[in-house]
């Protein structure tokens, strides 16, 4: 299942708003995907703050939040819904 995606992390007074755009190719035999978008913090927590199915072909647009700051972020990750990481994003 060849996905790409990018981040943004934008700080806000309460903490931090992330936004996702990801790209699921589309291939003959693929269908929709479910899948989960975690923040890991620097001391070694998951966060998730949301889920969405990935279509062939189509760009999807997410936006969540956690209370944790920029700084506090270790890492992004795009999983399946069974906890396997598949991209780790650096914020763009």
């Amino acid at each position: 299942m060849p996905i790409t995606a990018t981040v943004q992390l934008t700080e806000v007074g309460w903490g931090t708003k992330v936004d996702l755009v990801c790209a699921y190719a589309r291939a003959a035999a693929e269908q929709p995907y479910p899948y989960a978008l975690v923040v890991n913090d620097v001391d070694g927590g998951t966060e998730q703050i949301g889920t969405w199915t990935a279509v062939p072909g189509r760009d999807a647009q997410l936006s969540g939040a956690t209370a944790l700051h920029p700084e506090q972020i270790a890492s992004v990750e795009v999983r399946t819904l069974g906890g396997t990481p598949v991209l780790r994003l650096q914020e763009t």
